[in-house]
């Protein structure tokens, strides 16, 4: 009975875990909408990455904006917006993708000591 209510508990928090799906789609498959706002209200930026989220069936889309230029100190924006525009806000960096961890160092073999002929017997 523990071992069903174990996996029926892991079974649920997997559900709200993976519940929600981020697929990364190609910039021009945001809405229009979205486009045409970066370019109005951010001309020195345009957007490099695209997400669309579903959340149990509320579908968001997130943009990297990215400035055409590095001058001043400009960093990439992350938008955030709903697929009619409604509601765009500009929102932290999602979590972001955890780079692979380097493989360690093998460790050096010792070099052994120099071997020495013993002093000759005379």
């Amino acid at each position: 009975m523990k071992k069903l209510f174990l996996t029926l508990l892991v079974a649920m928090v997997a559900t709200v875990v993976w519940g929600q799906t981020k697929v990364e789609i190609k910039p021009a498959e945001l809405p229009k909408c979205l486009t045409e706002w970066v370019g109005i209200n951010m001309k020195t930026f345009y957007i490099d990455k695209a997400y669309k989220v579903d959340n149990k069936g509320v579908v968001k889309f997130l943009a990297r904006a990215t400035p055409k230029t590095m001058q001043m100190g400009a960093k990439s924006q992350w938008l955030e917006s709903d697929p009619n525009c409604k509601d765009i806000k500009k929102v932290s960096d999602p979590k972001p993708e955890p780079a692979p961890k380097p493989e360690p160092a093998p460790k050096p073999k010792p070099t052994p000591a120099p071997k020495t002929d013993p002093a000759p017997k005379k």
